[in-house]
């Protein structure tokens, strides 16, 4: 059981980096077409609206691939340790993860995700408390017992 277990979450990672490879292929594009476009207007047309527009949409883009990114790398973390656990390495590679190797990781896997769960929101929402640390004093945040806190 644990070992049909640990191969539907290998597959599962291996299909979740080619969905991410897929998105960031397609932010690629996008990001190739905005640039194209940036590049064939003339300069007198557009304005200061079509500039806001193109920085507004580029910047849509960009945090999409940094997303994938992100998904992809936490995602290999994930599969040393679903691919440990079915004792792949040593059957494919010749050898095996080491314990520090399965911890990294998974401890990149949980850094990441902590970080996309919680990442700087700049509406009021709930943020981690190391987040929320602004040596400008006169700017305080308040916190819970919890160790979150409302920004506003």
């Amino acid at each position: 059981m644990a070992r049909r277990a640990s191969k539907c979450w290998l597959t599962g990672i291996w299909l979740s980096i080619l969905v991410a490879l897929i998105e960031l292929y397609k932010a690629s594009n996008r990001q190739s077409k905005l640039l194209l476009s940036k590049a064939n207007q003339s300069k007198g047309d557009g304005g200061k609206d079509s500039a806001e527009q193109f920085e507004s949409e580029m910047k849509q883009v960009k945090a999409a691939k940094q997303t994938q990114i992100l998904n992809i790398i936490k995602n290999l973390g994930d599969s040393i340790t679903a691919s440990q656990s079915l004792q792949y390495p040593q059957r494919f590679f010749g050898f095996n993860f080491s314990d520090g190797w399965v911890g990294a990781g998974g401890f990149t896997s949980a850094a990441i995700t902590c970080y996309q769960t919680y990442k700087w929101v700049e509406s009021d929402c709930i943020v981690p408390i190391s987040h929320r640390i602004n040596w400008d004093t006169s700017q305080l945040i308040k916190s819970s017992s919890r160790g979150f806190g409302v920004l506003g």
